[in-house]
């Protein structure tokens, strides 16, 4: 499995955002800090600042230098009664140093108060496009049957066959709780010809790689 390109790179920092400030400044300063500091060309009007409104604080196309001296480009930042969420398309390590840089600029800054146990959980989203030679047809000798049924019950209604498309796995959102599947389908409006791939999982850019191409190994074998 071959990476193409990286379509998002999020990390979640759960917690308690009001806790930082528990004696309730006017953090309206931190907003522009946080726009000037980190070149959003987006950011929140002093009503939209408010953590507590309903749709949290949005931040959006912002830059970023690594430890490493990469200047990367910030998709997003939004800041949540709940968490921090942010976006890159670099990678989930990237995306956690901006995020580290970020709470510790706001406390040092502003003296918020925070200690070690404040972050309780971290969470993430993976999308990427990737290519592989093996195609998807080839997860089953039963649903590539099914396809060329599909195909001969359509008919003249297409001058190609049907494929499988997509291949999606989910944990029971009854006993676990909303948790973004993994899943791995056909990129939008592109030939099947190329086998560009359009994939999501909720986990670090490394971790989705290592289990596509598992999936690849497992799955798509000959």
């Amino acid at each position: 499995m071959k990476l193409l390109n990286v379509q998002k790179a999020r990390s979640i920092w759960l917690l308690e955002v009001q806790d930082l400030n528990p004696t309730g400044f006017d953090l309206w300063p931190m907003t522009a800090a946080i726009q000037n500091r980190y070149n959003f060309g987006k950011a929140p009007s002093r009503e939209q600042s408010r953590v507590n409104n309903e749709g949290g604080v949005q931040f959006a196309d912002g830059s970023f230098v690594l430890a490493d001296s990469r200047r990367i480009a910030i998709s997003a930042l939004s800041i949540y009664n709940d968490g921090f969420v942010a976006d890159t398309r670099t990678d989930s390590f990237a995306t956690d140093e901006f995020l580290e840089d970020v709470l510790h600029f706001c406390i040092n800054t502003f003296s918020l108060t925070y200690d070690s146990q404040t972050r309780k959980k971290r969470g993430y989203l993976s999308e990427l496009i990737v290519t592989t030679e093996r195609r998807l047809d080839s997860v089953g000798d039963r649903l590539a049957s099914f396809a060329s049924t599909l195909s001969e019950y359509m008919g003249g209604a297409t001058s190609s066959p049907f494929e499988v498309e997509a291949v999606r796995f989910s944990a029971d959102h009854a006993i676990q709780g909303r948790t973004s599947p993994f899943s791995i389908e056909r990129q939008a409006r592109t030939p099947f010809a190329k086998n560009r791939y359009y994939s999501q999982a909720p986990l670090t850019t490394i971790h989705h790689l290592d289990v596509l191409s598992k999936f690849e190994n497992i799955v798509l074998a000959d």
